[in-house]
């Protein structure tokens, strides 16, 4: 069969293929899914309900697909996803990155970054124990305040990682080259709710960014790993200098240095 009469065949399938019956007019299947975010109705809709007043009051203004329309480009991304990655893999670059974060540990290195400075502010704190207590206290507090957004930085890091290998997963799932496939699955498909969610997953296929164009959540995760390195460094950049208090057992207000003095001890409220 030459590649025209294949394309010939997978179309008369498609037009030929009964859509699911609509719950809402029973003898008319569901033709077009509306995309909208928070839609009262159904999103899948038949004629009867595209020309009921309140649904055509609903629906002003908002771009409805056909869900052939879907089918065919849900298919189409597919074969050209699969092509792009036979000499790319699409996301290849963002999973060793990602390896590679992981691997550097930036937490316990700025850890053991802190600890090492902790260990050189407690011989300085010997010399003056009573008066220097508090001020190790206040670095604990500040180095910690530190630690703690970064880790959280690298908690919400690990979370956008997840959401994209699952967000990944769900699409493998609508992944298919032909037509027929597809509606092979379509057809098995009884129950309305499921018969939902696999259009909405047709649709989010269908609409994958193009070559060229960066996924948005693969953008937010690259962003997110870049600021929190940047921030580790930064802080890894501070350095206790007690230098100040040699000879002057009075807390000055600059006790944390980065080239400059940066920390100003801060007034107790």
């Amino acid at each position: 069969m030459s590649e025209e009469d294949d394309v010939a065949r997978q179309k008369l399938e498609l037009y030929s293929f009964d859509l699911l019956s609509c719950p809402s007019h029973p003898g008319f299947g569901v033709e077009v899914f509306c995309a909208r975010e928070n839609f009262l109705q159904p999103c899948l809709l038949c004629i009867k309900c595209i020309l009921d007043p309140e649904i055509a009051r609903e629906i002003k203004g908002v771009s409805l697909i056909a869900i052939r329309d879907i089918i065919t480009k849900s298919v189409e991304k597919t074969n050209y996803v699969a092509n792009l990655q036979a000499n790319q893999p699409s996301h290849e670059n963002l999973e060793q990155r990602y390896l590679e974060f992981d691997r550097k540990d930036y937490i316990r290195v700025l850890e053991r970054h802190i600890e090492n400075q902790m260990k050189r502010l407690d011989r300085d704190i010997e010399k003056m124990k009573e008066s220097l207590q508090k001020l190790r206290e206040q670095f604990v507090q500040f180095f910690g305040r530190q630690t703690q957004v970064l880790m959280k930085q690298e908690e919400e890091i690990k979370k956008k990682m997840e959401l994209f290998v699952l967000e990944q997963d769900e699409l493998n799932k609508v992944s298919f080259y032909t037509v027929p496939d597809l509606l092979k699955v379509l057809n098995a498909i009884k129950n309305y709710k499921e018969y939902e969610r696999f259009v909405k997953l047709l649709f989010r296929r269908s609409n994958e960014p193009k070559e060229g164009v960066e996924d948005p959540l693969q953008k937010k995760i690259f962003e997110a790993m870049d600021r929190m390195k940047t921030q580790v460094l930064q802080v890894k950049g501070m350095k206790v200098d007690t230098s100040i208090l040699e000879g002057n057992r009075k807390i000055n207000n600059r006790l944390i240095t980065n080239g400059k003095f940066l920390y100003r001890h801060e007034r107790a409220h």
